[in-house]
C-alpha cells in the first residue's frame, strides 16, 4: 500500500493553523459572545464571569426602575443595562491567548474600577461556545485543508 495521499494529508494537517481558523471563528461568533457575555449572563442571570452575583439595587434605585419613563425595570439584581449603552458599546477584542468581551461605553472603565472585571464567559456559556460554534468551524476547517 502507497502511503503517499497519506503523507500528503499529514503534511497539510500539520500546516494547519488553529489559532488563524479560532480567531475567525471568534470574529464570526462576536454577536452571540456578546449575547451570552450581556444578555445571558448580567441581564438575565445576573452573574459576573467567576460566577458571583453581581449584587441587589437599592430600595431608591428600585423605585427609580420602575418608575414610568424607565428603560429598563429589572430590579432582582444589578443589570448594567440602564439606557442600554454599555451593552450597545459592547466588542469582543482578540487577545493574545484567546478572546474578551468588552465595551466601549463611556462607563466602561468606573463600573469596572467599582465592580470588578464583568467581561468573560462563565464555564456554561464557554463550554455551549466551545461545542457549538467553535468545534464546528475547526472541523470544516480541517476537513477542507486536507
Amino acid at each position: 500500500m502507497d502511503f503517499s495521499i497519506l503523507n500528503k494529508m499529514t503534511k497539510k494537517m500539520k500546516a494547519f493553523d488553529t489559532d488563524l481558523v479560532l480567531n475567525q471563528s471568534v470574529k464570526k461568533h462576536s454577536a452571540v459572545i456578546l449575547r451570552m457575555n450581556f444578555e445571558d449572563q448580567l441581564y438575565n442571570k445576573g452573574v459576573f464571569p467567576d460566577g458571583i452575583g453581581t449584587g441587589d439595587y437599592s430600595p431608591f434605585t428600585v423605585k427609580m426602575k420602575k418608575a414610568p419613563g424607565s428603560h429598563d425595570h429589572r430590579t432582582d439584581h444589578i443589570t448594567f443595562k440602564d439606557e442600554g449603552d454599555f451593552y450597545k458599546g459592547g466588542y469582543v477584542k482578540i487577545t493574545k491567548n484567546g478572546f474578551e468581551p468588552d465595551s466601549k461605553d463611556s462607563k466602561r472603565d468606573e463600573l469596572v474600577r467599582r465592580e470588578g472585571d464583568m467581561f468573560g464567559l462563565i464555564p456554561e456559556n464557554l463550554n455551549e461556545l466551545a461545542r457549538n460554534y467553535f468545534l464546528p468551524d475547526l472541523q470544516m476547517a480541517a476537513k477542507k485543508a486536507v
